[in-house]
């Protein structure tokens, strides 16, 4: 398994909200995810790496705990959902509820794949040339999209589409959406924040999956984002799951 990222502050932002993470773990294991603070709270810096550091803290000391994915005791979604929890307690208790972050995080093994998820920052899978999103956006206008109310091109020019139902530390936390899947050798999962999707629809981002390799493509989409405007943060991390047959989970 092998992961790479990019962030970047864009054209507009005085400064980087955004924050992600890239954490390789035993047994060909490799876990990442990608935060947004709220830029309407005063704190969202913080918030964001403060999510980022709690997850990836939580995820290394579980692994650890069960003796890594070999143990065949590894839920990667779970503990994908169980580390969002734990950021969301430990942003809360920072900020007293004053600031706030999305979050979502992937964990990669042998054989399947686990995904956590809170706010608009999304996952997706790409395999075999298609390009599936595995998150929804937890927002009014992604509740919108949802119902059939509105395009995807709509709700990127929504004046509402900031807007959020819920995120890590800021209030009352109702649930943290957890996707379990298999994967296959040559996968590969993108998760990125809001200032890429805003700007650069899907069939735009099969377009680089298709045509660069893995490592290239996280520069590839903060470029092509940039050269849209760059109006918001923008994060990318892309994973590549591949192993060896002896570590199939």
């Amino acid at each position: 398994m092998k992961g790479w990222g990019a962030t970047d502050r864009g054209r507009a932002r005085p400064v980087n909200e955004d924050s992600y993470f890239v954490l390789p773990l035993a047994n060909g294991c490799l876990a990442c995810g990608v935060a947004d603070g709220l830029g309407g709270h005063p704190r969202g810096e913080e918030a964001a790496n403060l999510a980022v550091e709690v997850a990836q803290d939580y995820i290394r000391r579980e692994f650890e705990r069960v003796g890594g994915c070999a143990s065949g005791q590894v839920e990667p979604g779970t503990i994908a959902k169980d580390a969002i929890w734990a950021a969301h307690r430990r942003v809360q208790e920072a900020g007293g509820n004053a600031m706030g972050s999305t979050l979502t995080v992937a964990i990669l093994a042998p054989g399947k794949a686990g995904v956590g998820h809170v706010g608009d920052s999304r996952a997706y899978l790409w395999r075999q040339g298609q390009l599936r999103q595995l998150t929804s956006d937890h927002s009014p206008v992604g509740e919108m999209v949802r119902r059939g109310e509105l395009t995807e091109g709509e709700a990127r020019r929504h004046p509402q589409r900031h807007l959020l139902d819920q995120a890590v530390g800021a209030g009352p936390l109702a649930f943290v959406d957890e996707v379990s899947i298999s994967v296959e050798r040559g996968d590969c999962f993108l998760l990125c924040t809001d200032g890429l999707t805003a700007v650069v629809d899907g069939a735009e981002i099969s377009e680089v999956l298709s045509r660069e390799n893995p490592s290239r493509v996280p520069d590839r989409l903060v470029g092509l984002a940039n050269s849209r405007g760059g109006p918001d943060n923008i994060t990318v991390v892309v994973a590549e799951a591949n192993w060896e047959d002896t570590a199939v989970c």
